[in-house]
């Protein structure tokens, strides 16, 4: 059984608005559950409402649509599609894979300049990270990375799993690994779409 919507924004003139004022004002249920959802909002001159759907159900919502303006015209209706988690990462030096690991991360970065923080402090620029393994008291097998750094020193090296922090020395690149994470998780939280009229 399918749940039909239908939005009418019904706008007068009175003051101005933002998306906020956009409220819902009557509802109406069928005994055969089609459901009719009726926003309001007044407007002063040109102004733009936003109202957000559900992703499941986008396409009831789009084709029980129904705009009325009792004082103007009503303008377009706009519905952004889905952007490709791909595509959130085009501005950013590194692909959404790199944020599979903390190694895999660090190699996507090589050339970066970091400051790590621990038993065994150091800065420098990433060459590589490569995962061994090494054999606890135990005997037990325990894989571990091996970060290698380009320092004022030389080349050094450090385990990841021992250091208390690795920070990025540029602001903007852990801007950017921030971003990249932030629209990761709106991605996979994102089960919503916003109408614009």
């Amino acid at each position: 059984m399918n749940r039909w919507w239908l939005a009418a924004a019904s706008l007068a003139v009175v003051g101005p608005v933002n998306a906020t004022d956009l409220s819902l004002e009557r509802i109406m249920l069928s005994s055969g559950g089609v459901g009719y959802f009726e926003y309001e909002a007044v407007v002063d001159g040109n102004a733009t409402l936003s109202l957000d759907v559900p992703l499941d159900q986008i396409d009831d919502i789009l084709k029980s649509l129904v705009v009325y303006d009792d004082g103007g015209t009503a303008g377009e209706v706009t519905l952004p599609g889905r952007e490709p988690l791909t595509q959130s990462f085009v501005d950013l030096p590194f692909d959404r894979a790199a944020l599979d690991s903390a190694p895999a991360l660090l190699n996507a970065l090589q050339g970066a300049e970091v400051r790590v923080t621990g038993a065994k402090p150091m800065s420098g620029r990433l060459l590589r990270v490569v995962e061994e393994t090494a054999r606890g008291a135990d005997g037990l097998v325990i894989p571990r990375d091996r970060v290698t750094l380009l320092t004022d020193s030389g080349i050094e090296q450090f385990i990841l799993e021992d250091a208390d922090s690795i920070a990025f020395v540029d602001p903007e690149l852990q801007k950017n690994v921030a971003a990249a994470l932030s629209r990761l998780a709106s991605h996979r939280s994102d089960g919503r779409r916003r109408l614009t009229l």
